[in-house]
Parts: structure tokens; sequence; C-alpha cells
């Protein structure tokens, strides 16, 4: 039983102490038949943000000052094309998104709200986000609120 518990506690050292890319870096995956991309800090440094005011579903009914990148620049940087787009939660929840949302609205990958950075706890770190404070059209309507996914996961192309 020690030798078991002694190889364990060097296994938990060298996991700890072993520099490797932590799930932590990666803020959601696109994946596709192309296969997947990884969107990590440095993707979104590169491509830039947008910053504008939206409701964000499930908080208040207030409008927010969010940041992220393009949705539509996400795709392009991960050279993948489709029709729709299965948005996936870390707690399984899924909804499908038109390809269609994302070129013609200005839908964003928000990483941070009001300033402060999303995190797991607090919705993130990726949060799709419509732009309901410029298309008032799409305040409080259903399909939208739904596609409007907090702990983005995954997005799979279709």
């Amino acid at each position: 039983m020690r030798s078991i518990l002694k190889h364990l506690l060097v296994l938990a050292t060298l996991l700890v102490s072993t520099p490797f890319a932590h799930a932590d870096d990666v803020l959601f995956t696109v994946r596709s038949a192309k296969g997947d991309f990884p969107v990590t800090e440095a993707v979104v440094e590169k491509l830039g943000t947008v910053t504008y005011k939206a409701l964000a579903p499930g908080m208040d009914d207030a409008l927010h000052q969010v940041r992220g990148p393009l949705m539509r620049d996400v795709l392009k940087a991960a050279g993948v094309e489709g029709t729709t787009a299965a948005a996936v939660a870390l707690d399984k929840y899924e909804v499908e998104i038109p390809m269609t949302d994302f070129a013609t609205l200005d839908v964003i990958a928000a990483i941070e709200i009001d300033g402060k950075r999303l995190t797991v706890r607090s919705k993130g770190p990726a949060w799709i986000i419509y732009p309901t404070g410029e298309h008032t059209d799409l305040q409080k309507d259903p399909v939208y609120e739904a596609r409007s996914i907090w702990q983005l996961k995954d997005l799979v192309v279709k």
C-alpha cells in the first residue's frame, strides 16, 4: 500500500511540475470536418476585439458593455464555412445557430463584461452575445436569448 501511495505522490508531483498547455489556455474550440481550431488568448489578441452595449441574457434587463472578437473573424481564422453551427456549453447545453447570424450581425464571443474578465464562475470564459443594444428588435426575443450561450466550450460547424 505504501508503494502505491509513493508512486501516486511521485506522479502528482510530476504532473504539477511539468510544463504543458492547460485547458484553461483555450477559451473555446471551433470544430469542423477540417479539424479543431482552439481559440486561445493569442488568437483573440491577433484578431482584435470589439466593444458594444448589449443585453446579457440570464443576468438582468440592463445593457452591459461587452468585449470580444467577432464570431465571423473567428470562423474566418479557423478557415471554416457551413450553414449552421452547434454551440455547446460546458454543461452540455447545445443550440443551433445559423451561420448567417455571424455573417450579418456583429455577434461576438464575449470575454469581458463591464470591464471584468469572464471566468467559468461568471459565465465564461466565452459567451456568445448578440448586438442587442444596436438591434433592439433582437432584445427579449427567445430565439436570440437561446443562442446567447454562456460558458461556450465548442462551436461545431456543419
